[in-house]
């Protein structure tokens, strides 16, 4: 609005057939917004600055990488001798997991982003937290149980830190 003031927003619900039926789908809603303090009237008369933006901005992003079936128990094909004859069957190949549920990336910014000297020295500076939640994982298994892995939702991962970006030409 007018130059100054600028909010965007949006929600979106992904669906994948690589979860059960309880997990298919998930919503995903981020907002960012930005106020430009440069283009305000009390900041007219302020010759050395061009350019003096502060942003903020959330959301949430979804993963699915996994195999296809993992959340299913798989059956395949394994023969068998009895008595000196190969009989064809069945055994479980894979253990899954009905379980499983998106992983999900939340991430928070706030910024800054300054111009002097009629645009030859630019500042970007920001603050990010990200936390990565649910994360998708292989779990080994006891070599006793038959199986080497199932997937799993195991853990949370932080992730912070500031970007500065100086820029003279």
């Amino acid at each position: 609005f007018n130059q100054r003031y600028y909010i965007t927003a949006s929600v979106r619900v992904d669906g994948s057939s690589r979860f059960g039926d309880g997990n298919k789908y998930a919503t995903f809603p981020a907002v960012s917004g930005a106020w430009r303090i440069s283009e305000e009237p009390f900041m007219k008369d302020v010759d050395i600055i061009d350019n003096l933006k502060i942003r903020a901005g959330w959301g949430k992003v979804g993963n699915q990488a996994i195999a296809n079936s993992a959340y299913q128990s798989l059956v395949g094909a394994n023969n068998t001798v009895i008595g000196g004859i190969r009989v064809p069957g069945t055994t479980m190949t894979s253990i899954g997991n009905p379980d499983l549920k998106w992983e999900t990336v939340e991430d928070y910014n706030i910024g800054v982003d300054l111009s002097f000297f009629n645009r030859r020295l630019n500042v970007t500076a920001d603050v990010f937290f990200t936390r990565n939640k649910d994360l998708l994982m292989s779990h080994s298994l006891p070599t006793s149980s038959g199986y080497s892995t199932t997937t799993e939702n195991i853990g949370d991962l932080d992730n912070r830190g500031f970007e500065l970006q100086i820029k003279a030409t």
